[in-house]
């Protein structure tokens, strides 16, 4: 497809409108877009525009691109930036990007908008008016009377337009989006403090500056009944323990709020509503009029021993609840099954984790270059018939982290179908593994010898002769058998090049070169029943400074370009069990215990070459550093100095490819 075609779809989808029906929202018409556009005969394919940040984007929809999201212009290209749409005339600065929701991932599944440039700086204040508890149980009832700045910023939202359906629509209701904004926690936190009693002031620290503003119209689904996922950040020692609720609009509707036991037919507007997170609700709309809620917590210092505790059955549960939730893009059945487990583990938090009634539950069988493997969010199975250890856990992280290599979705190299059983019933896995007629690849993740990366330099000149500027000279090349390859500059220029990409491939587990993935079995460390991803902390990106002259630089090229992932992961837990003609290996990945950081960031590493560049190139075009996508920086200057220092320091041979420099030369 052209960038025209796009260009047609996304005009089309932001021209739409409310339909006739008055139950028919825009955000049904543009549900029934984009399910039009994904029945089409030959559905519409579209390129992806640019990428960000590992994730890739397009301008118009497409079956494929079918997740509308709200970003900030300046992150997106320069050079494609005009074709995203502004759809928000008070966000001019937003641009309207399309995902395809099979790529999202931990690090980008949820869409936020910065509104904090948006804050007033004058009249922000408020006050509250406490009446009767409408609801009981511990919760608080008020009235925000805001100050006309604070006012005038509650009332504005709505008209944004930066609603989207919620994940998973069906069991939330409505639309929404989320937004961080400082100032407003900050008005919020100053009002509420006022008014909280000594036992509720205990330990409260701020109001979340995350916030959700949701909108339900008339017709709606209701929000299903649902704990609310608490916030805890173990570091700070913060947790959350009430929800705050704001109704920018009043209404009525049947129970159009329901807290534990007792309902709500009619709300006023700007009711402020405490609840505590350890009560179940649900939320249905008004029948007169739009319900325009605003959503966020309170957060307190935690009560270590108890509130920070890590609970591996609860974080189990939770991280299941994650994968369906991801996977339900693909599989559109596991959405209610994703929605139970997140709400089974937020309640656990308020009291003891109940037993699932169902010992059946959801897993994705899925195949991989021949291998079938088993996999809930959490455990992983796999039957060993060939595949190495330390294979199957590269599978379960490139798996679990919803990984992009060579700009592919590992789970768009995977088949996949959803199973029922019992994940504790080895027999039951066991059949669902139980060795088909395809045979594995072998191996199935190749060892990549890093070190042929950097072959050793040639023995250099004793001269340093360069050629001068084309603009100067019509023949700026010294001689007709001048050797850039054995240039004492040229060598070093490329040394600098080759330590910067070998101290981002040397410690990466896993790689991706052309459409291969391969392993360094060095980076897994086996001890006992854990597995260690060898990997060092995220590097910040860097940036080089061009040249106008011919430079060393313009006679570094770029060899191949690799993937290298930058990864900081707890320790994946193993066991092998035997069964009956073979033997199952479990592995358990959980990534949401409260003492790891995860992190997980792609990265394109350019590895570089030294080339007899064509008389006629341009200074300007300097390859390697393009790849790199580097820009003029003082901070890779220092790096390229401590790179340059270490070599001086080193003895020959040492780093990743050292020169041959030989005897008597430098």
């Amino acid at each position: 497809m052209t960038d025209s075609a796009a260009d047609d779809l996304r005009d089309r989808f932001f021209s739409l409108r409310p339909g006739p029906d008055p139950e028919e929202s825009l955000v049904d018409r543009r549900a029934r877009f984009f399910a039009e556009l994904a029945a089409a005969p030959e559905p519409l394919v579209l390129p992806a525009t640019t990428r960000l940040q590992g994730l890739e984007l397009c301008h118009g929809p497409s079956a494929r691109f079918r997740q509308l999201r709200f970003i900030d212009a300046a992150h997106i290209d320069a050079t494609v930036r005009d074709r995203f749409a502004r759809p928000s005339h008070s966000l001019p600065e937003l641009a309207a990007v399309f995902v395809d929701p099979e790529e999202l991932s931990y690090r980008n599944f949820e869409s936020i908008v910065c509104l904090d440039r948006r804050f007033p700086s004058k009249q922000v204040g408020a006050r509250v008016r406490s009446g009767k508890s409408l609801l009981g149980q511990g919760t608080r009832s008020m009235t925000l009377e805001a100050a006309p700045g604070l006012a005038a910023f509650l009332q504005e939202l709505d008209g944004l337009d930066l609603y989207l359906p919620p994940q998973p629509a069906r069991a939330r209701g409505g639309r929404r989006f989320i937004f961080h904004c400082t100032g407003l926690a900050a008005s919020l936190t100053a009002t509420l403090s006022k008014t909280m009693s000594a036992a509720m002031r205990r330990g409260f620290v701020t109001v979340n500056p995350v916030f959700r503003c949701n909108r339900f119209d008339p017709g709606d689904d209701r929000f299903l009944a649902h704990f609310d996922s608490p916030y805890r950040d173990a570091a700070r020692g913060h947790v959350s323990r009430y929800t705050l609720l704001i109704y920018l609009t009043g209404g009525t509707g049947p129970a159009t709020l329901r807290v534990g036991h007792r309902s709500l037919d009619a709300i006023p507007a700007m009711t402020t509503l405490l609840l505590p997170q350890k009560l179940e609700h649900e939320a249905g709309p008004y029948l007169d009029g739009p319900k325009i809620v605003l959503r966020s917590e309170l957060i307190y210092e935690g009560k270590v021993g108890e509130e920070l505790d890590s609970d591996p059955d609860i974080a189990r549960i939770f991280a299941k609840a994650c994968y369906l939730d991801r996977e339900s893009a693909r599989h559109p059945e596991l959405a209610r099954p994703a929605h139970r487990a997140y709400d089974r583990a937020a309640a656990a938090r308020w009291q003891a984790l109940s037993a699932d009634p169902a010992r059946s539950e959801p897993f994705l069988r899925k195949r991989f270059r021949g291998l079938d493997f088993l996999a809930n969010g959490h455990d992983y199975w796999f039957l060993l018939r060939g595949p190495s250890l330390i294979e199957c856990a590269a599978i379960t992280v490139l798996d679990q982290l919803a990984a992009s290599l060579h700009n592919i979705p590992f789970s768009r190299q995977c088949s996949s179908e959803v199973l029922t059983g019992d994940g504790t019933d080895l027999e039951w896995i066991h059949g669902a593994l139980r060795p088909t007629a395809e045979t594995p690849e072998s191996p199935l993740l190749p060892v990549l010898d890093k070190a042929a990366l950097f072959p050793p330099l040639e023995r250099p000149t004793i001269d340093d002769d360069f050629p001068t500027s084309p603009d100067f000279r019509a023949d700026p090349f010294p001689s007709s058998r001048w050797d850039p390859s054995r240039t004492p500059s040229i060598q070093d220029t490329y040394a600098d090049a080759r330590d910067y990409a070998g101290a981002r491939i040397l410690p990466a587990p896993i790689l991706a070169l052309g459409q291969e993935i391969f392993l360094d079995p060095e980076r897994f460390v086996v001890e006992a029943d854990r597995i260690h991803l060898l990997a060092p902390e995220q590097l910040e990106p860097l940036h080089f400074a061009g040249a106008v002259f011919y430079g060393p630089h313009d006679f570094i090229e770029v060899e191949v370009e690799l993937q290298a992932p930058r990864l900081l992961l707890p320790p994946i837990f193993f066991r092998r069990v035997p069964v009956e003609g073979g033997e199952l290996l479990h592995l358990g990945l959980d990534l949401f215990r409260n003492d790891w950081m995860v992190r997980a960031q792609p990265q394109r590493v350019p590895v570089p070459r030294i080339t007899d560049r064509p008389r006629d190139a341009d200074p300007e075009d300097q390859p390697w550093l393009t790849a790199a996508g580097q820009a003029r920086s003082q901070a890779v200057q220092t790096e390229l100095a401590q790179h340059r220092a270490a070599r001086g320091a080193a003895t020959p041979g040492q780093g990743p490819g050292a020169p041959n420099r030989g005897p008597g030369n430098r």
